[in-house]
Order: C-alpha cells, then structure tokens, then sequence
C-alpha cells in the first residue's frame, strides 16, 4: 500500500494529543491533515485517563477517528518493545501496517519508528509546520510551545527560533 507523503494516514499517540488539547488548539492537527490524523483505541484509552487525573478537555479529540488494526495485524504491537505503552505500541503499528505517518514525543517510540522507517513529527514539528503553513504565526507558535512546556511537556527545545527561521 504504497503512500504519498501528502495523502498518508497521520497516527498521533497520546503525548501530542495532550499538548495540543492543553494548551486549546487540537484545530491545528485537523488544519494539517484534515481526516488523514487518526489514533488508535489504546492512545484514547490513555487520553481519557489524562481526563480524568489532569482535567484534559473532555471532547478535544471527539471527531478525531480511531482505527482499527486488522487482527492478523493486532499481535504487532506485542513483539514491539514492552518499554513502550500500549499507545505507543498500538500507533506504532498502525503507522507501520498503513505506511502513516507517526506523530509522538516519546523518544524511544520516536526512535522505534525512525529505526523502522516511519516519517516522525512531535509537537514541536507541529508548530513548525503550522507556521510554515500559515496558521499561526511564528511569535503564537513560541506562546503555544510555552504553554504546553509549562503544562508538563518535556520540549527537546525552548525557543522556536533554534529552528524557525
């Protein structure tokens, strides 16, 4: 199932749900990739934890599809590593079976997928892209970064403007 960087299947894990529906802007995911940024069951199981011990915004996520694996396909995310969560695992798989895309700030999930030969992006490669594209400008990118840096999430970087031009 041969796909284009421009019509794959983008499969987001948990840490980039969480970022994106904590600082309010899950509409950038679905600007970018419309109805091709999906999840998997095990990645909204883990959200609505989140819901429920960090008071995430309930609906964020409501119209963003879940995706099922095939089930000769579903005792894949087993044989991946166990140091993963069954998010990670479960959208690792769906990324590999459907040639997606896979979208998480784990760094040991983002090191499987890279290992494996998955296109990565993280939340950080989210806001770059949304300013290259338009949707935010460079200065409300840096104010979402740091919203969600001072929300919880581990940013490999501080400032946008290591990166962005």
């Amino acid at each position: 199932m041969g796909a284009t960087l421009n019509n794959r299947m983008v499969f987001l894990d948990n840490t980039v749900l969480t970022n994106f529906a904590q600082v309010g802007r899950p509409d950038l995911i679905f600007a970018l990739w419309g109805d091709r940024a999906c999840t998997t069951a095990p990645v909204i199981a883990e959200y609505l934890a989140g819901v429920q011990t960090s008071l995430l915004p309930t609906e964020a996520w409501d119209v963003l599809p879940v995706i099922e694996l095939p089930v000769d396909e579903i005792i894949l995310p087993m044989r991946l590593t166990t140091k993963l969560g069954a998010g990670e695992r479960s959208c690792l798989a769906a990324a590999l079976h459907f040639q997606g895309m896979f979208a998480s700030d784990d760094q040991q999930a983002r090191k499987i997928a890279l290992q494996s030969g998955l296109t990565v992006i993280g939340s950080v490669g989210i806001l770059m892209r949304s300013v290259q594209k338009s949707l935010l400008s460079k200065t409300d990118a840096q104010v979402l970064l740091e919203r969600m840096i001072l929300s919880g999430y581990h940013s490999p970087i501080s400032n946008l403007d290591e990166i962005l031009d």
